[in-house]
């Protein structure tokens, strides 16, 4: 019986367990947890392979972000906050394109008071 096969099952089964009793506010905060955790993973790998394949996935959650925003709610906010999405994919691509990790660090540094202004909303304004 192979223990690292049958974990990661369980995680995949606690993962969709989690996406499936998750609200809006929840989906976006996962989504935005997962580009943090794949860009930290991208910033310290060595293989040039991975870094690549976790950066694509950051860029895609980034994306499916900027996508999902409502400028019914608030135009101003959401056109600003799309640009930030859009500057953060640009400079992930960037860091694919010329192997560099600033590029990396700096979404990082955009990406995460985002989410923590995101889960820091109160419950009652929670759609």
């Amino acid at each position: 019986m192979n223990v690292k096969k049958l974990m990661k099952e369980y995680q995949g089964i606690q993962v969709d367990t989690t996406v499936e009793q998750a609200g809006p506010h929840k989906l976006v905060s996962l989504l935005m947890n997962g580009a943090l955790e794949k860009l930290i993973r991208a910033k310290a790998s060595n293989d040039a392979v991975l870094r690549r394949e976790l950066v694509g996935k950051s860029i895609s959650i980034i994306d499916y972000l900027r996508a999902s925003l409502n400028p019914g709610a608030d135009l101003e906010f959401s056109n600003q906050l799309g640009d930030l999405y859009s500057y953060m994919e640009t400079q992930l691509l960037d860091s694919t394109l010329h192997c560099d990790e600033a590029p990396i660090e700096n979404v990082i540094a955009l990406l995460k008071p985002v989410r923590d202004g995101w889960d820091g909303i109160d419950a009652e304004y929670r759609s």
